[in-house]
């Protein structure tokens, strides 16, 4: 005979433990894959800095295939994220390709449009973001909430 004793000291509150972990986990990774990505906003800021020093300067704002070098500037090493400004663009480190096909970004004499796009959570999708020269960010694609 099985003595039940055990299930009630031993089992049901383990298995009580491992329910309340999985709902905190449920709701803990999507939040932490989020925070993951807010570096890409404070480099979308950086960018759009620099672009508002460049137009200060030469009454026009940086573009082409060397418009960060133009800028003077590059992200930090141990980026998860690409950035394009008009037709130039700096990869992700540890990407193997482009996970966007469509660049976003766009330059012209009275204002820009810069765009960055990361895969946080390494699925086949990515998360791609925009800021104008009105200082909007806009998520354009939410990969981790899908």
């Amino acid at each position: 005979m099985v003595d039940r004793s055990i299930w009630k000291e031993h089992v049901i509150p383990w298995f009580i433990s491992l329910f309340i972990i999985a709902i905190l986990a449920g709701y803990a990774i999507p939040k932490f894959l989020r925070f993951q990505s807010r570096p890409v906003q404070v480099y979308l800021g950086e960018i759009y800095d620099a672009q508002k020093e460049y137009f200060l300067k030469h009454h026009t704002y940086a573009s082409g295939e060397n418009c960060f070098a133009l800028l003077g500037w590059h992200p930090y090493i141990g980026r998860f994220h690409s950035f394009y400004c008009d037709t130039d663009k700096i990869l992700c480190n540890r990407c193997k390709e482009e996970c966007v096909t469509t660049n976003l970004s766009a330059v012209s004499a009275r204002g820009f449009t810069i765009m960055a796009s990361g895969n946080v959570d390494n699925d086949p999708g990515c998360d791609v973001w925009t800021m104008n020269d009105a200082k909007v960010i806009e998520h354009v694609v939410d990969d981790v909430a899908r």
